[in-house]
């Protein structure tokens, strides 16, 4: 599953400070099991700040929310 994820990021609680649109991109493989489905994500961020990182990976087991 391709996908695009965009959120707003600040270092301040109230978003008062600086702060940023990040938009990422990446694939996302599902996999229906006995005890629920196994989801795996690689995804990069579109417009790097600073120190993130290339690519990103993300392994979760049962329903997002």
């Amino acid at each position: 599953v391709p996908f695009i994820d965009a959120a707003f990021a600040s270092g301040d609680s109230y978003f008062a400070g600086e702060s940023e649109t990040v938009v990422g991109a990446g694939l996302g493989l599902r996999y229906h099991t006995a005890i629920g489905p196994v989801r795996l994500d690689v995804a990069t961020p579109l417009d790097r700040i600073d120190d993130d990182p290339e690519v990103v990976i993300y392994v979760g087991l049962g329903q997002a929310f």
